[in-house]
């Protein structure tokens, strides 16, 4: 019985130390992959016209970090991100204000960017925004009242 034991776990264990060594359980590869896929979907959404709302859906379903994780792969200068950027409008404001209170805490882009991206979402159809109004906006989020509504 001892050996039947021996026998059976010897090669659960046998992988468990390979995992241990090599450091590849396929959970970070798994993870790039799934946001390419999802750059991949976004960009053929919208080169291709999205009549059905599938990329509202997509943008929907993902989180904070998944979402700077997509950014950073458009870049924010691309006509990609910018469409993308149009579907966040739609987002209510304390969704709006969380993501972007996220992106100012952590880090992930620097405040030329964020201040790109409050152009585009508050801005008038040139892009032109009152730096008054930025001012306002940031000091909201920054303050933490979540009033970006103005």
């Amino acid at each position: 019985m001892v050996l039947a034991l021996v026998f059976t776990l010897l090669p659960v264990y046998a992988i468990a130390d390979a995992v241990s060594v090599t450091g590849n359980d396929d959970t970070t590869d798994s993870q790039s992959i799934d946001i390419q896929d999802i750059v991949g979907k976004i960009q053929a959404l919208i080169k291709g016209g999205d009549p059905n709302g599938e990329l509202e859906n997509l943008l929907k379903g993902l989180n904070i970090d998944t979402i700077v994780q997509i950014l950073e792969k458009l870049g924010l200068d691309s006509n990609t991100a910018k469409q993308l950027l149009e579907k966040l409008k739609d987002m209510d404001m304390k969704t709006l204000y969380e993501t972007l209170k996220q992106l100012l805490e952590d880090g992930s882009f620097n405040s030329k960017d964020i201040i790109d991206i409050l152009k585009y979402l508050f801005g008038d159809s040139n892009g032109n925004i009152d730096t008054d109004k930025i001012i306002e906006i940031l000091k909201g989020l920054i303050g933490g009242n979540g009033d970006i509504d103005t």
